[in-house]
């Protein structure tokens, strides 16, 4: 007689052990993953709280470069037309004292 490919002499000579392979239990496996769970429930806050402070400190540093950007560019600006005045100021005297010298030559 033949049990699951086994002889008599075979089955009443090996063990439980050798005969079925070793495997986790249910209550095994559920008990890992209960563990599993806990772990990621107590770690899965902190990671958010990080990822939000991450994303708070990127958006200052935009709001803080475009704010500066506001300021600076305004003023840049300014000192080229300032410049460019200052350069038609100074055509416009140099302009006149070459009228006053000729009109004073021409006296």
């Amino acid at each position: 007689m033949k049990i699951k490919g086994f002889t008599p002499v075979e089955v009443f000579s090996t063990s439980f052990a050798d005969i079925f392979k070793p495997a986790f239990t249910l209550a095994e496996v559920l008990i890992t993953l209960g563990i599993i769970g806990i772990v990621a429930a107590m770690t899965l806050p902190s990671i958010l709280q990080k990822r939000e402070r991450l994303s708070t400190v990127v958006a200052l540093k935009k709001f803080y470069s475009s704010f500066q950007n506001a300021i600076i560019y305004p003023s840049l600006i300014m000192d080229r037309l300032l410049t460019g005045i200052q350069r038609q100021i100074t055509m416009t005297r140099k302009q006149c004292m070459r009228g006053l010298t000729n009109m004073l030559f021409s006296i």
